[in-house]
């Protein structure tokens, strides 16, 4: 009976929250923390996000998620990802990534293989994605699916940024049609100073009604970040605050729901610095 309740509660909480393994919601707990108004953010957790910011990533880099969901464990989130430019950025960067969602009864996994590649102040990037779900003593079924996204810098202050995830429309199930998501976001950010940044984007899955989403990073001392954010259309709201180094980068994020309680999410990522960025002082926000 519990298994059964969990699978339930499972499939309401799909069908009502962008937060699960297949509708590509953000991972990383600094996209998380800004309410996931990540659409124009240019780091390494493009690669889940918006594969056309992928192409901010300077060096290389490998990083691990954490995110549960209303201290349920069924509910948890896990992921990694690794970047790396091609020839120093010139010729582009390329990021493998992975990603699981739920549990032993129930389960959706992701692998992936992006590119991302900048020309002059446009960035654009194309991923590859195999997606499973699997449900225990019925099976798995896994499909392919293709998304694109881009991020443009329209002033040195003022960017925009699209993306969609599953181009293909692909099929999961020859039940009723089913079809993994498509989802559609588009946004702008607004960065009036080095230390401020506020987003806004909206995103919208083919199937179900558009939601607004938006965000606020703010470097309150040097490389420490407090965030905050907003979504409608199931109201939430969202906290997070990060550290920035110049190997390691620390997200935390938390949000939470008036009946289901807190869902909490964990980023850390690794940069292996060359020697010529070794040499050079460390900005951690180049990769704004």
């Amino acid at each position: 009976m519990k298994k059964f309740l969990q699978l339930l509660g499972l499939g309401v909480l799909l069908h009502t929250s962008a937060q699960a393994g297949h509708d590509n919601a953000p991972i990383g707990a600094r996209a998380i923390g800004m309410g996931n108004a990540s659409v124009t953010l240019r780091d390494s957790w493009s690669m889940f996000n918006n594969i056309g910011g992928l192409a901010g990533v300077k060096q290389k880099e490998v990083g691990v998620f954490v995110g549960n969901k209303f201290n349920n464990k069924s509910f948890t989130t896990v992921a990694a990802g690794f970047a790396a430019p091609l020839r120093e950025n010139k010729n582009g960067v390329i990021a493998v990534n992975v990603q699981r969602f739920g549990d032993d009864l129930l389960s959706q996994s992701r692998a992936g293989i992006g590119y991302g590649h900048q020309i002059a102040g446009v960035s654009l990037g194309i991923q590859v994605d195999y997606l499973q779900t699997s449900v225990s003593e019925i099976g798995s079924k896994g499909v392919f699916g293709i998304q694109f996204g881009g991020v443009a810098e329209i002033t040195p202050e003022l960017l925009i940024g699209a993306h969609i995830f599953n181009v293909t429309q692909a099929k999961i199930a020859d039940y009723q049609n089913e079809r993994l998501p498509t989802v559609m976001k588009a946004g702008l950010s607004y960065r009036p100073t080095k230390t401020l940044m506020l987003n806004i984007e909206t995103e919208k899955d083919i199937d179900y009604k558009a939601r607004v989403k938006a965000g606020v990073e703010y470097e309150i001392v040097k490389k420490v970040y407090l965030r905050t954010g907003i979504n409608t259309n199931n109201f939430s709201n969202f906290f997070g605050i990060g550290v920035k180094q110049s190997l390691f980068d620390f997200d935390y994020a938390a949000t939470t729901h008036t009946k289901l309680g807190w869902s909490h999410a964990f980023s850390l990522s690794y940069k292996f610095l060359s020697r010529k960025t070794s040499a050079k002082p460390s900005n951690p926000s180049a990769d704004l």
